[in-house]
């Protein structure tokens, strides 16, 4: 086998484990995920046999408002906590895919030029050097545009991931300071 296939054939081995590992980084948010919402699902069921015995104990409907207030409150209590958990998954496992890749793309992006060199250099008609040349400038023009689009996709995901958790934490103490006023 000729180098410049050898060089593209650990040019595309070199791809598929990108791929292999950017599925391996969401197969784990996805078990994260299926283990949130069987937690969720299992805290679901119990809070709906305690709800129904606490309502069942009551002998008369007096006691119902009462009941259903706490109930309110707990379950909005519940809900910031799974949607909390459910970003977290989320951003967490979009950070790994995302520095999976960019770190992949940046390999990629000299083997590429090392792959293009050797194989203009086995070319019939030999290597220019203007040739090898606008190879390398594209790809180092094509470099600096990733790395400008990774700092702001960068920027625009931890402005979005602090407006999330404000909005969050606004909602909880909403939900608290809500709570309070009904138990007085």
């Amino acid at each position: 086998m000729s180098l410049a296939t050898e060089r593209l054939v650990a040019l595309n081995k070199s791809q598929l484990e990108a791929g292999i590992e950017v599925m391996q980084a969401l197969a784990q948010g996805w078990e994260r995920m299926v283990h949130l919402n069987l937690k969720a699902g299992g805290a679901l069921w119990r809070e709906s046999v305690e709800l129904t015995r606490a309502l069942m104990s009551r002998k008369d409907g007096s006691g119902w408002s009462a009941v259903s207030d706490s109930v309110g409150a707990r379950s909005w209590q519940r809900i910031h906590g799974y949607s909390s958990n459910a970003y977290e998954i989320a951003a967490s496992t979009g950070t790994a895919v995302g520095a999976i890749l960019e770190q992949k793309l940046h390999d990629l992006m000299g083997e590429w030029t090392e792959t293009v060199e050797v194989v203009l250099s086995s070319s019939p008609t030999g290597s220019s050097e203007v040739t090898v040349s606008a190879v390398k400038s594209t790809v180092a023009n094509a470099a600096a545009l990733i790395d400008g689009i990774s700092k702001a996709a960068k920027e625009a995901a931890e402005y979005a991931d602090a407006t999330v958790r404000a909005a969050a934490t606004a909602t909880a103490e909403a939900v608290s300071a809500s709570a309070g006023k009904q138990d007085r």
